[in-house]
């Protein structure tokens, strides 16, 4: 594996300062990457994850009699908070066909697919962790497909939640790419968010978010600028980029990026954080960047120093001075160089912000963070964190200060003159630019069903506050449905600030995709007080609201028939306390709650697991999806544990295709799901 190219310009960067550092640089790039993931969901959830790993799987993998090569059991990332994130150099296929790693293997899966495993490059952990997201935060991530930096944004956000309480912040997964953004949609679900809301707009013209308190365009308090880059940080993995990599690759890209940090340092609110990173080495995609950034925003960005986080990742600095190439390979020393070989500079991409500007050495680029791949076996990566210090001018501070009318800003779009020796390095910037979708682009809202926000006063929730006994202290006012004809069918939860923005009809321009978490869904059965069901991926933030009149204690064996069953098992089949407990109760959707101290020995349970039951005229079914039971066997009773249908028992019931689907058997007395 080489590139002549990709050799030439990086040598001519300067990357190290010794040769030898530089073939173990190059030789490791020939090395296919290890496997990471990080363990998602709240923290005890989490911690329970990360202790069936340490006491059951390492020590499996490492007493394993495997033939071929050694191979080491998956380490926790040294540098990555509470030992969330793993990386294993095991090697898929050996993962697959090993009957020894094969338990791992279908672990990962199960937990991927019901959202507890999130497969994510290690170097991608990092730039979520530098942004420092808080609960209530208003944040944006400019480029989020596919996802996996999101996540992290939203657990942050919801990492120190109180019972009774719901984050009032708002995190908006925008993507460019209309199928990126709805593949973003499928992995969010498994965050179980009220506060996700997902977008679809070009990142460099991202419209103004109208808020009514007070009435204004919102400013952001953390903004991630993932942005898209030429990806040969990913080499390791990406072996095409060995045979497709050309010098222009990072010059091509170089304007779309700028535009895209320029957008996001006018969302960002002063005293607001926000973060650049792409998964390239080339400069000219990520300190030409900042640069640039720097240079027109006339001192409102700082870089920040954050030397003392993640103590334990290993770093170089930014740099401070780099090469632009020509077509030929050779360096050139300014940018009329271009002009000078006859290349069209309209067709060649060449911008004078490409070029350390005069006053790099003011720019402190050293407190950026370049990841290479041999020091400590990752992908290769670059993070800048700014800080906003000022508005980006007087009208700035102006317009912030006064409450938006009927119209935005008008544009106001920096422009590139034509030579070097007439121009500043970068364009000044001032919080009005670009503030307006452009007419020729302008963003329409996608056509889909509308979302309808449900009157707080409507007969249907006050039918579900009855039944489940839910507290007041759980806004009514904050659910809101998708159009559906006359019937509400399923009613989905948003923070306050998603419905702030879209009570606001100009916020239309934002094409949300989708947001809010699903709650509760109206069901087609008679003889009971309240249609609807709470769903599994709900009940972490509900349960704290929700009363005690539909809720059932479990013993384990009680949980192990409701799991291994795929059809309703008489109530009469249970252990005693639940026949006393649930036999007087009414049709409808119950509680299961199974409590350490009821749990088998050897669990790694650090809190109650909660799942939806359904009660039937005389029977308990267990309202899970496939891949949700498998996850549930694993972690109660071990990962040597698997469904296991009685004897003498089928199920009817057609497998849904989506793995945390949840199903059931349809009967008189069931939901239809």
């Amino acid at each position: 594996m080489s590139n002549a190219d990709f050799e030439k310009f990086y040598r001519a960067q300067n990357l190290f300062s010794d040769e030898a550092e530089w073939q173990i640089f190059f030789e490791t790039l020939r090395v296919i990457l290890p496997t990471a993931f990080r363990i998602t969901g709240n923290r005890s959830h989490a911690i329970e994850l990360r202790t069936q790993i340490e006491r059951y799987f390492i020590p499996y993998i490492q007493a394993a009699d495997l033939e071929g090569p050694h191979v080491d059991p998956p380490a926790p990332l040294p540098w990555y908070p509470d030992q969330l994130g793993w990386q294993m150099t095991i090697p898929r296929i050996a993962l697959k066909k090993s009957p020894h790693l094969r338990k791992f293997h279908t672990f990962l899966v199960t937990e991927t697919e019901v959202g507890n495993i999130s497969r994510q490059e290690a170097v991608s952990m990092i730039p979520p962790l530098l942004l420092d997201v808080k609960a209530g935060h208003m944040v944006i991530d400019m480029c989020a497909a596919p996802g996996s930096k999101t996540a992290q944004i939203v657990e942050a956000m919801h990492a120190e939640e109180k019972d009774l309480e719901l984050s009032p912040g708002l995190v908006i997964a925008n993507d460019a790419n209309l199928k990126r953004a709805c593949m973003l949609v499928h992995q969010m679900k498994r965050l179980h968010s009220p506060c996700l809301l997902v977008t679809h707009q070009d990142a460099e013209q991202f419209s103004n978010v109208l808020y009514p308190s007070p009435p204004e365009a919102l400013r952001f308090d953390r903004i991630l600028c993932d942005v898209p880059c030429s990806g040969d940080g990913t080499i390791r993995k990406n072996l095409l980029i060995w045979k497709d990599w050309k010098i222009a690759d990072g010059m091509g890209i170089h304007g779309m990026q700028l535009k895209i940090a320029q957008r996001a340092a006018i969302l960002l609110k002063v005293g607001g954080r926000m973060v650049y990173s792409t998964c390239s080495f080339n400069p000219l995609e990520n300190e030409a960047v900042v640069a640039a950034l720097l240079n027109s925003t006339d001192g409102a960005l700082r870089l920040v120093d954050v030397s003392d986080r993640l103590p334990a990742l290993v770093r170089r600095p930014g740099l401070t001075t780099w090469k632009v190439l020509r077509k030929d390979g050779e360096p050139a020393e300014r940018f009329s160089d271009f002009a000078e070989e006859g290349i069209n500079r309209a067709h060649s991409k060449c911008l004078p912000t490409l070029f350390p500007p005069a006053n790099v050495a003011d720019l402190h680029l050293d407190r950026c963070l370049r990841i290479y791949p041999h020091l400590q076996n990752t992908g290769g990566f670059f993070v800048a964190v700014l800080e906003k210090v000022k508005p980006l001018s007087k009208q700035d501070a102006l317009y912030m200060e006064t409450p938006a009318k009927a119209e935005d800003p008008p544009i106001k779009k920096p422009k590139l003159a034509p030579a070097e020796e007439t121009t500043p390095d970068s364009p000044p910037l001032n919080d009005t630019v670009d503030s307006e979708v452009p007419a020729e682009s302008d963003a329409k809202p996608l056509k889909d069903e509308p979302f309808l926000f449900v009157d707080p006063t409507d007969p249907d929730l006050e039918s579900i506050w009855k039944f489940f006994e839910i507290s007041e202290k759980l806004p009514r006012d904050q659910f809101l449905v998708r159009s559906e004809g006359s019937k509400q069918r399923t009613l989905y939860l948003v923070s306050s600030a998603i419905k702030s923005i879209m009570a606001i009809t100009r916020n239309e321009r934002l094409r949300v995709v989708n947001t809010g978490i699903r709650c509760f869904s109206r069901n087609d059965v008679e003889n009971t007080p309240c249609t609807y069901r709470i769903h599994y991926e709900a009940l972490p933030l509900l349960t704290p609201f929700l009363g005690d009149a539909r809720k059932v204690r479990l013993t384990h064996p009680d949980l192990r028939m409701l799991l291994d069953s795929p059809n309703h098992l008489s109530v009469t089949r249970f252990s005693p306390a639940l026949q006393e407990r649930a036999g007087p109760m009414v049709l409808g959707c119950c509680i299961g709650y199974l409590y350490p101290e009821d749990a088998p020995e050897g669990h790694t349970m650090t809190g109650p697991m909660v799942f939806p039951i359904w009660r039937g005229v005389s029977s308990l079914y267990m309202l899970l999806g496939k891949q949700d039971k498998h996850s549930l066997v694993a972690r109660v009773y071990g990962p040597d544990s698997v469904i296991e249908t009685p004897k003498g028992e089928t199920t009817s019931t057609p497998v849904d295709a989506t793995p945390t689907a949840e199903v059931a058997e349809v009967t008189e007395d069931t939901p239809a799901v």
